[in-house]
C-alpha cells in the first residue's frame, strides 16, 4: 500500500502542476481512502504554490488527522508568504483544524 501510494503522490503532484482541474477530478475517482488521502496531500501541496485557498481547500478533506495536520502545516506555511490575513483568516474559521495545531499555525 505505500508502494501504491508513493506512485499516487508523484501522480498527483506532476498532474497538480500541469493541469489541476484534471488532478482533482482524477482525485474524485480514488476510492481508497488512503490513496485518496495521499493523492489529496500530494496535490495540496503542489497547489499551495500557486492557488494556496484551493490548496487549504483540499487539504481540510483529508481524512487521516495526522496527513491533514501536516498537509495544512504545508500549505498555510506556503499561503502566508503571499496572503498572511487570508491565511490566518483560514485557520481561525476552518473546523478541521483542532485547537493545537491553530496555535501553532498562527505563531
Amino acid at each position: 500500500n505505500s508502494l501504491r501510494n508513493r506512485a499516487v503522490e508523484s501522480v498527483a503532484r506532476t498532474w497538480a502542476s500541469s493541469s489541476p482541474a484534471a488532478a482533482a477530478e482524477w482525485i474524485g475517482t480514488i476510492t481508497d481512502p488512503a490513496a485518496r488521502n495521499a493523492a489529496t496531500g500530494a496535490f495540496s501541496s503542489t497547489l499551495a504554490r500557486t492557488d494556496p485557498a484551493t490548496a487549504a481547500q483540499w487539504a481540510s478533506s483529508i481524512t487521516d488527522n495526522g496527513a491533514r495536520a501536516k498537509t495544512i502545516t504545508r500549505v498555510v506555511r506556503e499561503w502566508k508568504k503571499s496572503d498572511t490575513a487570508a491565511a490566518v483568516a483560514f485557520v481561525q474559521s476552518t473546523p478541521s483544524i483542532d485547537d493545537n495545531l491553530r496555535q501553532r499555525l498562527l505563531r
